[in-house]
């Protein structure tokens, strides 16, 4: 008698925020392929076993399935892949930077940082969330495409670079099944409201500013001066390269929920789903 094959090891996962309502869950780390990585986590390495948040083992887990996942996306969507970044190797990846609550992509490397949230009292770490972490490779996505981007004083690039890396985090998050399905849940119907989706990186947010909400953290966190500009009202406004960044990912969700009721909204929010469970939330949503 043959013996039963052994389950692939597991381990756990946020595929959000760690403060989004859809919580843990359990994955199959990818297999990685015999060609060049595409990144390097500094630091030893763990094998995949169920490790609790909060510790190294787990953050080198997330971090290794938030990069991939991210990766993944964007090779599909440019059909290319992601060896080599912009100094010509793989990213190295620090999950543990130093005490700050900040994470950023500096060229040669992503780096995430740690520190306690004071309101509540618990350690806050940046790389644990995957909103984060597709946040800072997606800045190193463009700048692959566009490294003129990288160093540019006009202000509305550098806006664009963080919206186009806001969009990272909003697509990646959006590959994942259980999050489109909690989603689903939390809206019904109301797609005009804030959801777990549209927020990005609450924890760190919160720990910065009490709000959670990653836009709110960036906005007291300038990377430059204010200055002030007018609209063709005359009605004067204070921008910012990252608060101005806004608009662009909330036209990325307003195209989403505008589209929710086409085939290509079937397939972003059903695509995984179990049959039983797709018939079911097709019909509590009136998306048949």
């Amino acid at each position: 008698m043959k013996r039963p094959r052994a389950a692939p090891p597991s381990v756990r996962f946020y595929p959000n925020d760690p403060l989004a309502p859809v919580g843990l869950e359990t994955v199959t780390p990818e297999t990685a392929g015999g060609g060049e990585p595409s990144f390097t986590i500094d630091g030893p390495s763990y094998a995949p076993a169920p490790y609790a948040p909060g510790t190294l083992a787990f953050q080198y887990w997330q971090g290794e399935v938030a990069l991939a996942r991210t990766i993944r996306v964007w090779e599909d969507l440019f059909d290319r892949d992601f060896t080599r970044w912009h100094e010509d190797h793989p990213l190295l990846v620090k999950l543990r930077a130093g005490k700050d609550l900040n994470a950023f992509y500096d060229r040669k490397s992503l780096q995430f940082f740690y520190d306690v949230d004071r309101k509540t009292r618990r350690m806050v770490y940046a790389g644990e969330s995957l909103d984060v972490v597709a946040h800072e490779c997606g800045h190193a996505v463009l700048d692959c495409y566009q490294p003129g981007f990288w160093s540019t004083p006009d202000l509305e690039t550098a806006s664009f670079h963080e919206a186009f890396a806001d969009c990272s985090a909003l697509l990646v998050t959006l590959s994942d099944t259980a999050v489109c399905a909690a989603l689903l849940e939390e809206a019904k119907g109301s797609w005009d409201k804030s959801n777990q989706v549209s927020r990005l990186a609450e924890a760190l947010g919160r720990a910065n500013t009490g709000v959670s909400n990653w836009h709110a953290f960036c906005s007291s966190n300038p990377g430059g001066a204010p200055h002030a500009e007018h609209d063709d009202s005359g009605f004067s406004v204070r921008v910012r390269p990252r608060s101005q960044r806004r608009l662009t990912p909330s036209f990325v969700v307003a195209a989403l929920e505008r589209a929710r009721s086409n085939h290509l909204a079937r397939f972003l929010f059903y695509g995984g789903l179990p049959g039983g469970r797709l018939r079911l939330l097709r019909q509590r949503h009136h998306l048949v």
